[in-house]
């Protein structure tokens, strides 16, 4: 039982620490779009950027690298900002 115990344990600390991850590229994207209510009306308005969000977290959710989730951060960022990023942005997201 105590090997068990242990196992579950490294793996619930594994998990947080991959949902921490995605959660502080959402939190950066978040603050750069121009907050929550921003984030959340551009989403509403174009299904690409919500695709966009879920891939570039999926992907900081996967990567231990700080500088490849500050570029997805940044890609993902960008297309809120501006429709005409989006497709680059995905380019990047799929790259990374």
């Amino acid at each position: 039982m105590a090997v068990w115990w242990s196992v579950k344990t490294f793996f619930d600390a594994f998990e947080e620490r991959r949902r921490a991850r995605a959660r502080q590229t959402l939190v950066e994207a978040t603050e750069i779009v121009g907050g929550v209510d921003a984030l959340l009306s551009r989403i509403g308005d174009n299904t690409d950027l919500q695709d966009l969000l879920v891939r570039g977290l999926e992907a900081a959710f996967r990567s231990s690298y700080e500088a490849k989730r500050k570029l997805l951060t940044k890609a993902v960022a960008s297309a809120f900002e501006n429709d005409e990023a989006i497709d680059p942005a995905n380019l990047m997201v799929m790259a990374l």
